[in-house]
């Protein structure tokens, strides 16, 4: 803890505490050289002054990779422009990385590789959409706007580069414009998707389109992305992150020991929001990285511009000075950190993957300050398109909207129940499990999926749900829940126990301890129905005319009384 502090003299010097010097006051550089090094923090109160010296190129304030310069007042009243920060970034040839520069007047030309673009939301394409990616409209980076720039480094597997920027470091409150385009559902905020047809695919528009808005990190440090969101709330409260993480992410399975479910999502982004991230609790903890470019999402309405604010407060822990983490660059490996907070969590990710190894993931969970409804800090919406694999949810019976992750409130009720939407890009075979758990749902608490169209109720606490389907988009075939209770008075389990289904050489067998069948009907995997039998008035029942050859079937069994109940069995 220093006061005033001049570095004068010559060669390099560095922080006496290693971990974070704290200066209350202004910091003067004149003549050597201070070097901040890897994962070191110098927080300065006031100004950053750096001499005016001529006679060599070398910067004399040098911070390196996930090192952080922190300023506390507002009022930018740093001078000098010999400072650099050096950012590691992770890459392919064919990757882009999304950039903002923690430094004043940097010119988009020096960044690294090349197509360096920014988002226009009001572009207005050739097939009456809006939103676009454009040339840069200024020579220099504007500080809080965010920029794509592919890499080109030639090589075919990640490697790791370093980058720097050069100037004067950002310091202050930053207001930056924000757009949002005309279509907003016809004079209502809750419009229609509708399809513009394309060759070879079609395209889903919704009014959320053309509200996004690529945006950046405008410091050297890294800021908190939940008070970032909290500060502006014309945006809706999650952070949009391009990771482009393709191929497997571990050799390891993350929750079942015979099922792999990390390979790579068909999406390239992952949500982030106070429940979590959409991907997967250890895969972004929450610090937005200094030099970091993301999207957020304009509130819906009419066509505006509006601002988006950035200021100092969002680098640090407000009681305390302490910093955040600056280690999570994408694209860089994310590291194992995940930070849940004081609210009380408990969370599922909910993983649909195919047999050739696609999967996406989306976030549901119990938290303390979150409803039943939209919560903005909780709910982080999404689109479904037929043309990638997507797993979704579904706030209430009523709201078409998609939801990536979904804020539901605690105390938790153990008859919850959320629908879920899938998109299916291909006829075949599906799972859906567990990705990751946490909270109660680690322990004892079972979870289900129930098939709605095939009445099955399946545990995926141990192994995940198999299911066959056609290509389309699914909004009401799968629930998730937390009992396989059907009947309100009366013990599933037990009924299963006292309704037994047997098959032997092609004839099926049912016989009931409780109540007569009544109505028994067969589905194969894809639900065709296959065979029905009504009227039946007995305790037991066969039938050895089920055209079939041998494959699981679907029992559906209607009992006097009005019980229905479902078995699955292989004839």
């Amino acid at each position: 803890y220093y006061t005033n502090v001049t570095i004068s003299g010559t060669g390099i010097k560095s922080l006496q505490n290693a971990t974070q010097t704290f200066i209350n006051e202004d910091l003067n550089i004149n003549g050597s050289i201070l070097l901040v090094n890897t994962n070191e923090v110098l927080t300065v109160r006031r100004a950053l002054k750096i001499a005016t010296v001529v006679t060599t190129d070398i910067p004399d304030f040098q911070i390196n990779n996930n090192g952080q310069l922190i300023q506390i007042e507002e009022t930018d009243t740093n001078s000098g422009t010999r400072f650099q920060f050096t950012r590691n970034y992770t890459a392919t040839n064919v990757d882009y990385i999304y950039w903002g520069s923690p430094t004043k007047l940097y010119a988009v030309s020096n960044l690294p590789g090349g197509f360096r673009y920014e988002w226009n939301p009001i572009f207005s394409n050739s097939n009456l959409t809006q939103g676009n990616w454009i040339a840069p409209s200024t020579n220099n980076m504007t500080p809080g706007k965010g920029y794509i720039a592919r890499t080109f480094n030639g090589s075919a597997t990640d490697i790791t580069l370093p980058f720097t920027f050069r100037g004067q470091p950002n310091n202050g409150t930053f207001t930056i414009p924000i757009s949002r385009g005309s279509y907003f559902g016809n004079g209502t905020t809750t419009g229609l998707d509708y399809t513009i047809p394309s060759n070879p695919n079609p395209i889903t528009v919704t009014r959320w389109d053309d509200n996004w808005n690529l945006v950046s990190n405008p410091y050297p440090s890294a800021i908190n992305a939940l008070t970032f969101l909290s500060s502006n709330s014309n945006i809706e409260g999650f952070v949009y992150l391009w990771t482009h993480q393709q191929g497997l992410v571990s050799t390891v399975d993350p929750y079942y020991y015979d099922f792999g479910l990390n390979y790579s999502a068909t999406a390239n982004y992952v949500l982030y929001n106070s429940l979590g991230v959409s991907s997967g609790p250890v895969s972004f903890n929450g610090k937005i990285a200094s030099g970091q470019g993301f999207f957020v999402l304009m509130r819906d309405g009419p066509a505006t511009t509006n601002n988006l604010s950035f200021t100092n407060s969002m680098r640090y822990i407000a009681s305390t000075f302490e910093p955040y983490d600056n280690s999570q660059f994408y694209r860089t490996t994310p590291s194992n950190e995940t930070t849940i907070g004081e609210e009380e969590k408990h969370r599922i990710w909910l993983d649909i993957v195919s047999l050739k190894g696609d999967s996406n993931r989306t976030l549901i969970g119990y938290v303390d300050n979150a409803t039943n409804d939209k919560d903005r800090m909780y709910d982080a919406i999404t689109r479904i398109d037929v043309n990638s694999l997507k797993i979704v949810s579904y706030i209430n019976e009523d709201d078409p909207q998609e939801y990536s992750i979904q804020g539901r409130s605690l105390p938790f009720n153990l008859e919850d129940k959320v629908r879920l939407g899938v998109a299916i890009p291909s006829s075949g075979t599906y799972k859906i499990g567990i990705g990751s758990l946490d909270g109660m749902f680690y322990g004892n608490q079972n979870i289900y999926i129930e098939d709605k169209l095939l009445n099955i109720i399946q545990s995926i606490k141990t192994e995940p749900y198999t299911f066959t389907s056609n290509t389309g988009i699914f909004e009401n075939r799968f629930l998730l829940r937390y009992t396989d209770s059907t009947l309100d008075n009366a013990d599933f389990e037990t009924l299963n126990n006292i309704v037994i289904v047997a098959t032997n050489q092609g004839e099926l067998t049912i016989k009931s301890y409780i109540e007569n069948i009544q109505v028994v009907t067969v589905y194969d995997i894809l639900g065709r129905q296959l065979f029905e039998g009504k009227g039946i008035n007995n305790l037991s029942f066969t039938a050895s005319n089920i055209s079939c050859v041998q494959q699981a079937l679907i029992v559906k069994i209607k009992l006097e009384n009005g019980i229905v109940l479902s078995k699955k069995v292989l004839l």
